[in-house]
């Protein structure tokens, strides 16, 4: 989260509800957000295709039923809270729900009542929807609850309607901030959405290429790939010395990909590096001592507007998170291996899960690096013959993700506020005691007798809505024990959802070769709760020396998260001083 100048805004006052939608879109698509306040991997629409997906396979046997069962729960509750959904859907919701929740009706009439709800919630229709609701709660001043549900449904829209993430982010800062023209009231949300029409473009890609490709070139034809020596655009407005400049003159041969379908620059070279690197794969099956690599840079021409961009390396979905500082990296890293100690058994499955995530970590392929990771999660966790093994996988991992729940988001909040304004973020909490940053907060959002500086602090963020709505938002939180439980349960469930999600994922990629369009966001999560898990194994026999087995490890953590919630569900308890040192030292 950060704060943008204004100067654009000719009336901010008269137009919160805009700025509080651009600050929260930037924040949605900034590379290293956290995942809780990144964009949905689904919304109704896509749960619908989901639905459909997973009961195809599960009719060809190449996964099991009960995964119908969850993927046709999560989508009634979808419909339940979707605003967007309810107003597409002219039917009856309770009667649709009922169909699909009847563990008595059968799989076909359950299909049959979801391809019609789809064919109301296509993925066209929904974005035409979503921004009209969007619009009216801007534009009317709806609280911004109703906005930020809206912009999630969005963002999640716009991703699996084939924008790329960049080009949101970098559409999103033009127009609010950077761009000559001055926003003047709410409507210009009106503006912004023309920026994502529903039409597609043909572009054109051009690459350098190794010299091996040359030998390929029946190959290539088939492929559509147009391989030459020379700049490949040899007359029109391309073809001038400039731009055949901006690519290295050496260095291989030129390979050029036309009539690639896109919504952006970006969207198209994605389609482009994938159709190579489906090429390459295809190519190492018959020759394994040499790779048909390609250059990162390329020149992208889209064929419409007659516009020319040059792009480089896309982010990687496994690179998409916060990294630390080099100084500390070392330091943890000396202390890890002078430290870290396991029994042999133990040790060499946190090596094989160490080794699994590197792997991932350097895969280019997203199907790699999912499955990679999928199975360094999978190995880590111990065995329990008493549940299925997806269910055991969920059970051992929400310990370690919901005891570090709060805590990641707080940090955050610190973080963002002393970005914003250091010396007010450090007045708020001066005379409040605590060990450190995050108790002190929670104490300032908790305590009855540091309301009147914490209303200051929320007086001083001004034009800065999305930061005071999440100050709010943890006022609301800490009013009660029982809201972190409350909050602890919900998250539960999205991550128990999300799980089952990347399992049925790597199952489809396995089986079928099907991507599905938000695997980008299963990596990311994925990636998290992998390296949550391991923080937490290491952090354990590291600084605390309380375990020398994995399993010892997942049972400690089972063991303080029950006792964390059997703390937090005391009858009639309040938060005072003492009761939140004990609770989130």
């Amino acid at each position: 989260m950060r704060y943008r100048g204004i100067r654009k805004w000719v009336n901010p006052s008269q137009s919160q509800h805009l700025l509080y939608f651009a600050q929260t879109f930037e924040e949605m698509f900034f590379t290293f957000s956290l995942d809780t306040y990144k964009p949905s991997a689904m919304n109704a629409s896509l749960l619908c295709n989901e639905a459909l997906i997973v009961i195809a396979a599960v009719e060809s046997g190449d996964i099991k039923e009960p995964n119908i069962k969850h993927v046709l729960s999560e989508l009634c509750e979808n419909l339940e809270e979707d605003e967007i959904a309810q107003s597409l859907i002219d039917e009856e919701l309770k009667d649709i729900n009922a169909i699909l929740k009847n563990e008595k009706i059968d799989i076909s009439s359950k299909k049959t009542t979801i391809e019609i709800l789809s064919n109301y919630l296509l993925l066209k229709k929904y974005k035409e929807k979503n921004e009209e609701l969007l619009s009216d709660a801007i534009i009317t001043n709806s609280d911004f609850n109703r906005i930020r549900k809206l912009a999630r449904s969005y963002a999640t829209t716009l991703l699996n309607f084939g924008f790329s993430d960049k080009y949101i982010y970098d559409a999103t800062l033009k127009y609010f901030y950077h761009d000559s023209e001055s926003i003047e009231s709410n409507s210009d949300i009106n503006a912004f959405f023309k920026k994502f029409p529903s039409k597609t473009d043909k572009y054109t890609v051009i690459y350098k290429a190794s010299f091996l490709f040359e030998k390929l070139k029946d190959a290539c034809e088939n492929f559509k790939i147009v391989i030459d020596k020379e700049f490949p655009i040899k007359e029109g407005v391309f073809s001038d010395t400039n731009t055949r400049n901006i690519l290295s003159k050496h260095d291989g041969v030129y390979l050029l990909l036309d009539d690639i379908p896109a919504r952006d620059f970006d969207s198209a070279k994605a389609k482009a590096d994938h159709l190579l690197k489906i090429f390459g794969t295809l190519f190492s099956l018959f020759h394994h001592k040499e790779t048909l690599d390609f250059k990162d840079d390329c020149l992208i021409i889209n064929k419409q507007s007659e516009q020319l961009t040059k792009r480089g390396k896309q982010v990687n979905a496994m690179h998409k998170c916060v990294d630390m500082k080099a100084q500390k990296s070392s330091r943890i890293l000396n202390e890890f291996i002078s430290k870290f100690r396991l029994e042999e058994d133990s040790f060499d499955k946190f090596t094989n899960a160490a080794q699994l995530h590197s792997l991932a970590l350097n895969s280019g392929s997203e199907q790699n690096q999912l499955i990679n990771l999928w199975i360094a999660l999978e190995s880590i966790i111990p065995t329990n013959g008493n549940v299925s093994n997806i269910e055991n996988i969920i059970n051992s991992t929400l310990p370690f993700l919901n005891m570090i729940y709060y805590k990641r988001l707080i940090n955050k909040l610190i973080a963002d506020i002393l970005n914003w304004n250091r010396r007010a973020g450090i007045n708020a909490v001066k005379s409040i005691s605590g060990a450190n940053l995050y108790i002190k907060y929670i104490k300032l959002f908790a305590l009855e007798e540091n309301k009147n500086t914490l209303k200051t602090l929320k007086e001083k963020t001004r034009d800065f809505h999305l930061l005071k709505d999440r100050i709010c938002f943890f006022e609301d939180l800490f009013k009660s024990p029982k809201n972190i439980l409350n909050g602890l349960d919900i998250h539960g469930k999205r991550v128990a959802q999300q799980i089952r999600r990347i399992y049925r994922a790597r199952n489809l990629i396995v089986h079928t070769g099907n991507l599905p369009s938000y695997t980008s966001i299963l990596i990311e999560n994925l990636h998290d709760y992998l390296d949550v898990v391991i923080g937490t194994l290491i952090e354990l026999n590291i600084s605390q020396r309380r375990i020398s087995t994995i399993s010892q490890g997942f049972k400690m953590m089972e063991i303080r998260y029950s006792s964390y919630r059997g703390k937090l569900d005391v009858k009639n308890l309040q938060f005072k001083e003492d009761i939140i040192d004990s609770l989130f030292h």
